[in-house]
């Protein structure tokens, strides 16, 4: 991997991580927008929504190039698509736990 490639990546990598830690801490009201300030507390709750307004805002950096933005939505669809499977996965285990509850204990 050539010197410039690999440093492309490292900056995808933390611009993707600092998006998804952002993502994390959203503020409970507007005044408090920043971490430190009085009344902001962090939601780990990442949703789609989320996910897709980074994922929109890719374009707009200019700073980066091309290939940076196109690595950058791959990662945030690839991001949306894991954050769907685990809803998806959550909802069946729950499912799972209410049949356990509901079935007859074997004899």
């Amino acid at each position: 991997m050539s010197t410039t490639r690999g440093s492309t990546l490292w900056v995808l990598a933390m611009v993707l991580l600092v998006s998804l830690s952002e993502l994390q801490a959203q503020p409970p009201q507007a005044g408090s927008s920043v971490p430190g300030e009085s009344g902001y507390q962090p939601n780990p709750r990442i949703t789609p929504d989320m996910i897709e307004k980074r994922s929109a805002e890719v374009a707009f950096i200019t700073n980066l190039n091309e290939a940076a933005k196109t690595r950058l939505g791959e990662l945030y669809r690839k991001a949306l698509s894991s954050l769907e499977a685990a809803e998806t996965y959550q909802v069946r285990a729950t499912t799972f736990v209410q049949a356990l509850g509901k079935a007859p204990e074997q004899t």
